[in-house]
């Protein structure tokens, strides 16, 4: 039991924080922004489609994201997966780093409160 003792010490110190850190960004701020979002992606783990084992490495078209999932197309069929079990960020936090926010368009100027005389 004393032999544990330094490694539990050991996991706490230094991955406990690690674990902690927050992501450069996350799903939420990639979800915002469609334009960074890849055309395809691969199945970093195997997922099932009803009765269909999608084997991992298998490229599919994205969709869209709903919620914690993403939505892929798999021959004509919707099927919906964890974007854990893709590479969907590993594409899309980088264009997310590279690309600026779009401009917003310039609010339209206020009309005067008077009109000149």
């Amino acid at each position: 039991m004393f032999l544990a003792a330094p490694r539990i010490l050991a996991f706490l110190v230094f991955v406990l924080p690690l674990a902690a850190q927050a992501p450069p960004a996350d799903l939420r701020a990639v979800a915002a922004r469609p334009d960074v979002w890849p055309r395809e992606v691969k199945l970093a783990a195997p997922a099932t489609a009803g009765r269909t084992v999608l084997p991992a490495g298998q490229t599919l078209k994205v969709i869209g994201l709903e919620g914690p999932s993403i939505v892929l197309d798999y021959q004509g069929a919707l099927v919906t997966v964890p974007v854990a079990q893709t590479n969907f960020l590993a594409l899309a936090v980088p264009e997310l780093a590279r690309r600026p926010a779009p401009a917003r368009p310039a609010a339209p100027l206020a009309e005067p409160a008077f009109a000149p005389a």
